[in-house]
């Protein structure tokens, strides 16, 4: 592994290709999907997504240096005990009504968050008080996503 010390993290900005390496790992082992995996890190999603798939074509060369900071923070076995950790299921909660007041049923959120149906009724009813952190951090991505198209949508309106 690499530390902090290797990439002149002084500056503020950090060399972005051995973190998209790194990124693309926990990938991999994780199979969590790379929204998740931002929220996971604690990084956010559009500094994850243009590490991964460039801007305009183009890969990112830098990323800032807490982000790398905090994606080397994470590790295989600390995804891994998300599935296991429990927490309460506030935010959890709160992700799920958000995706239903956008027109998500629950079989759609059970489905793009890899959770049994019974957890997204029992999160809509109220009856849900706790999860994984692994359903935590699925269902804060899935609703940070569609916020973030939804924002745009507002924004592309205003501006017609």
């Amino acid at each position: 592994m690499f530390s902090m010390d290797e990439t002149n993290s002084t500056v503020g900005w950090v060399a972005a290709g051995p973190f998209r390496a790194y990124a693309r790992y926990l990938l991999a082992t994780s199979n969590l999907p790379w929204r998740a995996l931002a929220v996971a890190a604690g990084v956010p999603a559009r500094v994850l997504e243009s590490l991964l798939f460039g801007r305009a074509g183009k890969p990112r060369c830098r990323i800032p240096a807490g982000c790398g900071s905090a994606l080397l923070n994470v590790t295989p076995d600390f995804l891994e005990a998300m599935r296991r950790e429990p927490v309460q299921a506030q935010a959890a909660t709160l992700a799920v009504r958000m995706l239903n007041a956008h027109g998500w049923l629950p079989g759609r959120i059970a489905t793009a968050c890899g959770l049994r149906p019974d957890e997204i009724e029992a999160a809509l009813t109220g009856r849900l008080r706790f999860t994984t952190r692994w359903a935590e951090v699925q269902l804060l991505a899935a609703a940070q996503a569609v916020q973030t198209r939804a924002d745009r949508a507002a924004v592309q309106r205003a501006a017609a």
